[in-house]
């Protein structure tokens, strides 16, 4: 059994079995993490992954209302000695009738060395932190000379993910994006452009930003029925496309005709 070095530092801090850490979302922001921070704790993780020091099962799910799922995803990291699970779902409607987020979960972490929960934290920031970060790992080591991004979706999700790929994809000189709401498209451009040392444009259309850009990733709904907004005839060869809404998106026939497919992992088991 690995036992975290840092086990006792939270011991000197808590009084294990009987106190339990809880951090609300400002209490995670406040942490202070940079991005660059967040890129290098993913990557190491996705190291741990891809040499199979990892145990993580498939995520399993129930399903309230038709479009909404939530997710249970627990995973073990010998190496670091880190155990827990985050519990997340997804109301895409939210924003519109209740004017809540889409997003919305929590993350619980245990002690390894004995199993009692240290924290329950509030698991919104680093959905939006950590996913971004994935994708643009992905799209970094697939496509590194990539000058040009095309983000579909221009929410939480959709600026995370154009601020990650300006840190990782270092040759990036123009970033499309696009949004059924042209609020919020008009919002992050807005909103990154005196941020981001990156040209942001407003696409004409999914067809043009498709066309135009060498890495494509998207962040909208995920649905039961495919919407199929990106037709598989606009993608071309040599295109890096890293969803993040499943295959909501994109017309199934292109990853079918795809050259290469990459998944997480080939198996249910580590």
């Amino acid at each position: 059994m690995t036992i975290p070095t840092d086990r006792q530092r939270l011991a000197d801090r808590l009084t294990l079995g009987s106190e339990l850490l809880h951090l609300s979302r400002r209490d995670v922001e406040d942490l202070h993490l940079t991005r660059d921070t967040v890129l290098e704790l993913t990557l190491q993780a996705l190291v741990e992954h891809g040499h199979r020091r990892y145990e993580m099962p498939a995520k399993i799910g129930v399903h309230p209302y038709d479009n909404v799922f939530y997710h249970a995803m627990p995973a073990y990291l010998p190496g670091p000695g880190i155990v827990g699970a985050k519990w997340i779902e997804c109301y895409p409607d939210n924003p519109r009738r209740f004017g809540l987020p889409q997003t919305t979960g929590l993350l619980v972490l245990n002690d390894v060395a004995s199993g009692v929960p240290l924290a329950v934290m509030d698991a919104a920031w680093l959905t939006a932190m950590r996913t971004p970060a994935v994708t643009v790992l992905a799209a970094a080591a697939l496509h590194p000379g990539a000058t040009t991004f095309g983000m579909f979706g221009c929410g939480v999700q959709g600026r995370e993910h154009v601020r990650y790929a300006a840190l990782a994809l270092p040759g990036l000189e123009t970033v499309y994006v696009d949004d059924t709401d042209v609020a919020a498209a008009d919002a992050l451009i807005a909103q990154l452009r005196p941020e981001l040392g990156v040209r942001i444009v407003k696409g004409e259309s999914a067809e043009a930003v498709t066309k135009s850009a060498e890495v494509l990733s998207s962040a909208t709904v995920i649905l039961r029925e495919p919407l199929a907004v990106v037709k598989d005839e606009w993608v071309t060869a040599g295109q890096t496309i890293v969803p993040c809404d499943l295959n909501t998106f994109w017309d199934l026939r292109t990853s079918h005709r795809a050259d290469k497919y990459l998944v997480d992992s080939p198996s249910n088991s580590p």
